[in-house]
């Protein structure tokens, strides 16, 4: 019978991206996941990837960027379902009739998968889409990095529904060239000109596809825009970790650089 895992993931003082976060970096996370014993494991302040041997390349490239997070922005109202069934492939909510909780009505990536991005949101479609529905909260779903090397997924430099980045096959994109891809210059412009972490990916609508969804044991927390939303939230959740990162909700800080590219 599988017993609870308790997995602390202490980061006193690191910043999660590279935008003030506010009370972020001192979050201190307890996940539940499901294994066959009980510990508690203390990651260090660069990298929030469990001690474990280092399985596949996948992993190998994920602890050498100090990737500490995958996030998904999705509307507060989804935010139970999540919490008990995971982050749900389009499809099945599809079939299921819940439309409502899907963030776009149309996908031109030709996939049914979830997207997630790596250490920030892709901050053009998180606005557009609190644009389009004024009035309603949202949350960011922050989801462990072993998500991709231990579920199905496929790596896209650029948003998933770009022309260049759709034509390549989801077979080639699972890859660790095309994850290594993700942190390559892009275009004409560098990672030295562009100034962010390492842990992000140079484009920031880069974006990971998890072509099954995301179990709700890789659910780590959320974070929110403000500290009332936070406080109403830890009160209809009880234990969830839930951190008001107000940065989160903003653009990332080589915005400047792909003003062009909107």
């Amino acid at each position: 019978m599988d017993l609870l895992l308790n997995v602390f993931f202490r980061l006193s003082h690191v910043d999660v991206t590279d935008a003030a976060i506010g009370s972020v970096s001192a979050l201190d996370i307890a996940v539940a996941v499901s294994g066959d014993a009980k510990y508690n494991v203390s990651c260090n302040t660069n990298n929030n990837i469990n001690e474990r041997h280092m399985a596949n390349p996948i992993e190998e490239f994920a602890r050498e960027r100090g990737i500490k997070f995958l996030m998904h922005f999705t509307k507060l109202t989804n935010l139970g379902a999540i919490l008990q069934r995971g982050l749900v492939t389009r499809d099945v909510l599809v079939l299921e009739g819940n439309v409502d909780a899907l963030n776009d009505q149309y996908r031109y990536d030709h996939t049914d998968a979830i997207c997630l991005s790596i250490g920030f949101p892709n901050y053009r479609m998180f606005y557009r889409l609190r644009q389009e529905n004024q009035g309603t909260d949202w949350v960011v779903v922050a989801v462990n990095p072993s998500a991709l090397w231990e579920l199905p997924c496929a790596f896209c430099s650029a948003n998933a529904a770009a022309g260049h980045v759709s034509a390549i096959p989801i077979e080639d994109r699972k890859t660790i060239a095309a994850f290594r891809g993700m942190y390559a210059d892009y275009g004409d412009k560098t990672r030295a000109q562009l100034g962010i972490k390492d842990g992000l990916p140079t484009n920031p609508q880069a974006e990971v596809l998890m072509l099954r969804g995301v179990p709700p044991s890789y659910i780590l927390g959320v974070w929110v825009q403000s500290t009332t939303m936070q406080a109403m939230i830890k009160e209809l959740y009880p234990g969830l970790q839930v951190v008001a990162a107000p940065g989160l909700f903003s653009y990332r800080s080589d915005y400047a650089h792909w003003k062009a590219n909107a």
